[in-house]
């Protein structure tokens, strides 16, 4: 947004991240996930609201391009950076499980029509259908993120980075919620918190936030690009929490009771075993490919 309607400022991208997270330290420090309520629904209608923008334009300005014109395959290492950005997409555990537990009949989470699969149906068939009319329309040429691609002409096409950077700060606070809760139990192991006065633990817990925050910033400034970024953290955290944990965990709950289970093999160790496979071929091929490619973009630059 800056590179467009600015180009003297973006050459102070450092600044600027500093006075972000100035703006984010006070939302940062909500401790009442109550309080997160309304600010959730005005992300989700701000994501709505740049998702329909977007959808307008690739429909009203310019043409389709034919198919026949397009790329039909990519590079493996395109792939695999591919794999892991949809990996970090949709490894949300940390916003499950506060939603199950909330729930007043946490049963129906994972019914047949439930919260779960209704969600993540509609993400999916999202994800499927704004990278399909995006690739046909801007082809080739599509960035990382398809955002980068809208102009800022028509007028209104210019509302959707500013709507969707909106959405993103404020579906921060949101992420930030449950790591923050998770850095605050673990350290009521420290001797030095938990044995010190109500007043200091308060202060050790904003201070835990504030750094938590600046840490974010120094990542995203040492990583400036966004789509090798959750490609790194897709290979090396999502690809092990949602694809090699989970399998691994169950065929050792499983294990015991293999002679007690009917067609063991072909109902539990092989499906398990296949998607353990994928996960550690994402886990070493996405690190390795986005490394790599990490490495090119920062020599050149």
């Amino acid at each position: 947004l800056l590179e467009e309607f600015g180009p003297e400022l973006n050459r102070n991208r450092f600044l600027i991240g500093i006075l972000t997270s100035l703006v984010l330290f006070p939302f940062a420090l909500i401790t009442d996930l109550s309080k997160l309520a309304i600010p959730s629904v005005l992300a989700n209608v701000a994501t709505i609201v740049a998702l329909l923008l977007i959808y307008v334009y690739c429909f009203s300005v310019g043409e389709m391009r034919p198919w026949q014109e397009l790329s039909r395959s990519g590079s493996l290492k395109d792939f695999l950076i591919g794999f892991s950005i949809a990996m970090f997409a949709f490894e949300g555990i940390s916003l499950v499980l506060p939603i199950r537990n909330k729930m007043r009949y946490p049963d129906l989470f994972k019914s047949n029509s439930g919260v779960l699969y209704t969600g993540m149906s509609i993400v999916t068939l999202n994800c499927l259908l704004l990278g399909w009319i995006g690739f046909l329309h801007f082809g080739n040429d599509t960035l990382p993120s398809i955002v980068y691609n809208i102009p800022l002409r028509p007028v209104w096409a210019a509302f959707v980075k500013p709507v969707l950077i909106f959405s993103i700060g404020v579906s921060y606070v949101i992420q930030f919620f449950v790591p923050a809760a998770i850095f605050g139990r673990l350290m009521e192991k420290l001797s030095m918190h938990a044995e010190a006065s109500e007043a200091q633990r308060k202060r050790n817990l904003v201070a835990m936030r504030i750094a938590a925050v600046l840490l974010i910033y120094v990542v995203a400034m040492i990583v400036p690009h966004l789509d090798l970024l959750l490609s790194l953290v897709g290979a090396l955290c999502s690809s092990m929490l949602a694809i090699i944990i989970p399998p691994t965990l169950k065929l050792i709950h499983l294990w015991p009771m293999r002679r007690l289970v009917r067609h063991f093999k072909m109902r539990y160790l092989l499906p398990n075993a296949l998607i353990i496979f994928v996960g550690v071929c994402a886990f070493f091929g996405g690190t390795i490919a986005t490394i790599i490619q990490l490495a090119q973009v920062l020599a050149t630059n």
